[in-house]
């Protein structure tokens, strides 16, 4: 009887403790930091055997008297073999303990939690495992890269992401930035949105002056901004072929496009804000052009007079279709003077095109394969024969300017100098796809 009331009198003396240490408006994480810092930080059994121990010293034999020295077990010290197998501190670097502390969970429990015990890829190289991320999609890619630095280092090495196929995507601001922070090489964006900011000035996540790795480029019907172009145009100067077909353009964008010294293929199809100053700043910088497509441009007489003077030598295919009235005979003189060694050229639907301009052909263009002048109405039959003395010529386009009857005359005229007539109404220089291959532009893959 007197010691189950001396226990209850115990309990309601720890009540009156803990009440007083903790306060009723503590959240549960401040009352567990409370309760480990008054245990001593003595956890599971450790906790049992200290409350044994204790009652063991008040308690004797169910009476209220102590007893003698001899019948009670001494209290464990810093030296006793009790003390130092009973209580042992917690090293948190490693153990996990559970949100209430009661108990600490082995090393071994801990590898088999977080996969890393037996995991085989451990075995394997950096090599091996890069080979292996290759055939994995990049939405794949971006997930595998949080499992570890390890595989985040080798989820995010260049090669994973020299090639991304972005076409027809809705893209967030900004997020350009981190696809050419990856390293890519060849980027795919045609028919994209691209909301501005494209590249914020001065990023905080590219570094000062970034300069892309970027080689081909495709832009055709992209939903974007003349500042957002040239945002991209900035941050670009190793450029090799480019498309940026029905996109705006502005002064800014041509100088930028002028940096790439190395450019070689360039469609700007049906874009809008090219002025003489644009063309001028593209021409006189970007000496390797060899495909030059800059058709449905709206391009003025002085526009024209600016292709005609500074157009580059190298250039063997060239499309400047689409000039309506604007295009005349000596425009076309200088142009094919300046560019002996034109492959392909296409001027259709330029009306203003006379046979002065087939004898300029014929006289200039030696190597000529390809021509284009479909809808030049103020050309004759007879002169279109005289295109007889280009050895190497082997399709010609004129869709539009000849009556059937006299179109067959001509078509078989010409069949016997090896000359097949309106085998293709739409041109492809300098388009990135041809048909139905979008995987791939400029035969480049996108992916992998």
């Amino acid at each position: 009887m007197l010691a189950s009331k001396r226990t209850r009198t115990k309990e309601r003396d720890n009540m009156t403790r803990i009440s007083e240490e903790f306060d009723e408006n503590d959240c549960p994480n401040v009352v567990k930091r409370k309760r480990f810092s008054r245990d001593g930080g003595v956890l599971g059994e450790n906790k049992l055997v200290l409350e044994e121990l204790e009652k063991n010293n008040t308690d004797d034999d169910g009476s209220g008297n102590e007893s003698s020295d001899s019948s009670l077990e001494p209290m464990p010290t810093e030296d006793s073999p009790l003390k130092q197998k009973s209580i042992q501190p917690v090293n948190n670097k490693q153990h996990l303990t559970t949100p209430d502390n009661k108990y600490a969970l082995s090393s071994s429990f801990l590898r088999k939690r977080n996969g890393t015990e037996n995991c085989h890829f451990d075995k394997l190289s950096d090599e091996l495992l890069l080979i292996i991320f290759l055939k994995l999609p990049k939405v794949q890619l971006c997930k595998l890269a949080l499992v570890s630095k390890r595989w985040r280092r080798i989820a995010y090495d260049d090669s994973m992401w020299s090639r991304i196929d972005l076409g027809h995507k809705s893209l967030h601001p900004r997020n350009l930035e981190h696809v050419l922070k990856r390293g890519v090489r060849v980027l795919r964006l045609a028919g994209a949105a691209i909301p501005s900011p494209v590249i914020k000035p001065k990023s905080s996540y590219l570094i000062p002056n970034f300069v892309s790795k970027l080689e081909y480029l495709d832009l055709t019907m992209a939903q974007i901004s003349a500042e957002g172009v040239a945002d991209i145009m900035r941050v670009c100067r190793n450029l090799k072929k480019l498309s940026l077909e029905n996109c705006p353009l502005n002064l800014e964008t041509c100088e930028q496009i002028g940096h790439n010294t190395d450019l070689e293929v360039l469609n700007l199809t049906s874009t809008t804000g090219i002025k003489s100053n644009g063309l001028e700043a593209i021409l006189a910088c970007c000496t390797k052009l060899i495909t030059l497509n800059i058709s449905w441009t709206a391009m003025d007489q002085e526009t024209l007079q600016t292709l005609s003077v500074t157009i580059c030598k190298s250039v063997k295919e060239l499309n400047i279709s689409g000039c309506r009235k604007n295009l005349t005979d000596d425009h076309v003189k200088f142009i094919l003077e300046k560019c002996p060694g034109l492959i392909q050229l296409d001027m259709s639907d330029c009306t203003s095109l006379t046979f002065k301009t087939l004898d300029n052909i014929v006289k200039n263009l030696k190597h000529l394969k390809d021509l284009g002048l479909s809808r030049c109405y103020n050309m004759s039959s007879s002169n279109f024969k005289s295109l007889t003395c280009i050895k190497s010529l082997t399709n010609l386009q004129i869709h539009g300017v000849l009556h059937d009857a006299v179109l067959k005359i001509l078509i078989a005229d010409l069949k016997k100098a090896n000359i097949v007539v309106n085998n293709c109404p739409f041109s492809t220089i300098g388009r990135p796809t041809v048909g139905c291959r979008k995987t791939s532009i400029w035969g480049e893959k996108v992916r992998e």
